[in-house]
């Protein structure tokens, strides 16, 4: 029967019936594209985490981890004017009387400043304080792949953008899917030169720092020694703010890679290709509700700023979004903001 073909998709192998449920989604407006019951098996290291992250070796034994797909985004398509599609900023809470989020015309949520970052993130209706929409947009889905660029501020419109020199791109699910536990994924080829901070990370929903689980982090700084970063942040107990991170050897080339963490209530392991490259115990604290982050940073404290030499325009390029969870995604529901909520299992 047609049904028992096997088609591949990205790196996963699923049937002509389940291949047809992605490209119908994939052809619609809905934002969360998921499959139904469309799983795959992760490779889970054997060996015990530690407290500090550490760095597997290629040959670590693995063990099999049954997930199933709660949310994939292919790019077939790209709007953030969706009511809850990406949103184009930082997290600014809900607002449960006038029933919106918040944060879209903060300016302290189009950067980090507290990192020195020079952009300034934008979207095609952000205004700024010229009080009309500046026109900036920094996405571009073309042929399946979305495109995030960097590129220097127009002179004429530094004023309405806090005087900042780049524009760029930030995206998260805080208004489509928020999840507790998980596997977490991009499919991203990083643009590489001085002061570009490409990221994906997930961040906690209730807008408490930290935590903070960063999948990726590929600043200059590092990328030029054929390193990217895992890291998690966490409040001890006596509320310090602690952080613990690893640097593994990887590929920043002129290819996609896939950058992955499953986040479990025991460990933190994170993935290169979906294959364990490092892994922590779990700190306390990271065990809420957590939403997915992806960005083009420029400049800052860590990566140093951009100069002459940075390759701008840059582009950060992303074929899939997507998150997986232990058990049933049929516990996942909505919240009344409009938002998939996949809980613990």
């Amino acid at each position: 029967m047609r049904t028992s073909l096997k088609i591949r998709i990205g790196l996963l192998s699923v049937t002509f019936a389940q291949a047809m449920v992605v490209t119908a989604l994939a052809t619609t407006p809905v934002f969360a594209q998921v499959a139904a019951n469309y799983t795959m098996n992760l490779p889970v290291p054997t060996a015990a985490a530690t407290a500090t992250c550490t760095l597997l070796p290629a040959t670590a034994p693995t063990t099999s981890l049954a997930l199933v797909q709660t949310f994939v985004d292919h790019f077939t398509t790209f709007d953030t004017s969706l009511a809850n599609g990406w949103s184009p900023h930082y997290d600014g809470g809900y607002d449960d009387v006038n029933k919106k989020f918040l944060g879209y015309d903060w300016s302290v949520k189009r950067t980090l400043s507290g990192n020195a970052e020079q952009e300034v993130y934008v979207d095609p209706n952000y205004a700024g304080t010229a009080g009309k929409a500046l026109g900036l947009n920094p996405f571009s889905a073309v042929k399946g792949v979305l495109h995030i660029i960097a590129q220097k501020t127009p002179p004429e419109l530094m004023k309405y953008v806090g005087n900042l020199p780049y524009t760029s791109g930030v995206l998260t699910t805080r208004k489509s899917l928020i999840q507790r536990y998980g596997y977490f994924e991009i499919n991203a080829k990083l643009p590489v030169g001085q002061g570009l901070w490409p990221a994906f990370w997930l961040l906690n929903v209730d807008k408490a720092w930290p935590p903070e689980i960063d999948i990726m982090e590929a600043p200059s700084v590092i990328v030029k020694l054929g390193q990217v970063n895992n890291a998690v942040h966490w409040k001890d107990a006596t509320g310090a703010n602690r952080a613990s991170s690893c640097k593994p050897k990887t590929p920043i080339d002129d290819t996609f890679h896939q950058y992955g963490a499953l986040w479990t209530a025991d460990r933190i392991v994170y993935y290169i290709d979906r294959k364990p490259v490092s892994q922590i115990i779990t700190p306390p604290g990271v065990n809420s509700y957590m939403y997915m982050v992806m960005n083009l940073a420029v400049g800052g404290t860590w990566p140093g700023n951009a100069d002459a030499t940075t390759p701008i325009p840059a582009d950060m390029q992303v074929e899939w979004v997507t998150s997986y969870m232990v058990g049933n995604p049929k516990t996942c529901a909505l919240t009344t903001n409009g938002v998939r909520q996949c809980p613990a299992q």
